[in-house]
């Protein structure tokens, strides 16, 4: 096993980069030599301008060095549509472990629940490394308090009706009554703009426009007994982190209408339908 070499593309929100570390530790776990690529952060930038929270080395795993990304290059390059002997290109779509050759090359950003056995022992294990998670992870949340994301922007075509919100924060008063605390986690002002959504929750977090604050909202989502989630990789991961032990995470279904559906679905989360 340990003759494959796996690279694996890191690209794309913290969400993704959480996602896809996740599928390297999935191959790690299958006793792969994993390498990863994340290059992207400092070759391409999208128009979201997305930043590389944690490198490589921070989740126990190497970064492939220029020699090396030079030799799955070449391999990429010359491998014909019929494919090569020695080299495979993986994205979401066409991966099978039985097509691993010499070079394996994984580009996806592998948003599926089967690759994210152990993940949860995974990510608390790395992410309470850093201080700032640690501190939020560890410290006993407010009793009933429900992280509550709503995403707006980035995200156009995929918006999530409120009636799903609704719907949410009526299951849980339900489960463990009405003297909730919500605290609300939005990216989008206009959000604001929802009074009978504001009138129910008791704090709202915005971004900060002078700064990436990414990591700090994430901790802060992370001190939660309760969570509703909306069709974000960001929220999700941060209720797996928290899932299990009388928790309760609600997520839409399905994840996506317009686009691709993602098969998401853990147990220890409940699906409430978004239409």
């Amino acid at each position: 096993m340990k003759l494959e070499n796996s690279l694996v593309k890191i690209y794309g929100g913290f969400g993704n980069q959480l996602f896809q570390y996740c599928f390297a530790n999935y191959l790690k776990r299958l006793q792969k030599e994993v390498y990863i690529n994340n290059f992207w952060f400092s070759s391409v930038k999208d128009k979201f301008g997305r930043n590389e929270i944690f490198e490589p080395e921070f989740f126990g795993f190497k970064r492939a060095s220029k020699p090396l990304l030079k030799m799955f290059e070449i391999a990429d390059r010359y491998s014909d549509v019929n494919g090569s002997l020695i080299y495979s290109k993986f994205d979401d779509k066409n991966y099978e472990l039985s097509s691993n050759k010499f070079f394996n090359y994984y580009t996806g950003i592998w948003q599926n629940s089967k690759y994210l056995d152990n993940s949860q022992e995974f990510l608390v294990s790395t992410l309470t490394k850093n201080e700032e998670i640690s501190d939020y992870y560890n410290c006993s949340p407010r009793k009933k308090s429900v992280m509550l994301h709503v995403r707006g922007d980035n995200y156009i075509g995929e918006e999530i009706d409120f009636r799903y919100f609704y719907k949410c924060i009526d299951y849980i008063k339900n489960e463990i009554g009405k003297d909730i605390f919500i605290n609300l986690f939005t990216d989008n002002k206009d959000v604001l703009k929802e009074n009978r959504l504001i009138n129910l929750v008791d704090e709202v977090n915005l971004p900060d426009n002078n700064k990436d604050d990414t990591l700090s909202n994430f901790a802060k989502m992370l001190n939660h007994e309760h969570f509703i989630i909306s069709n974000s990789t960001y929220s999700y991961m941060a209720a797996l982190m928290k899932s299990g032990n009388k928790n309760i995470t609600l997520m839409p279904k399905p994840w996506m209408i317009s686009k691709e559906n993602k098969f998401l679905h853990l147990p220890q989360f409940t699906e409430v339908s978004r239409v």
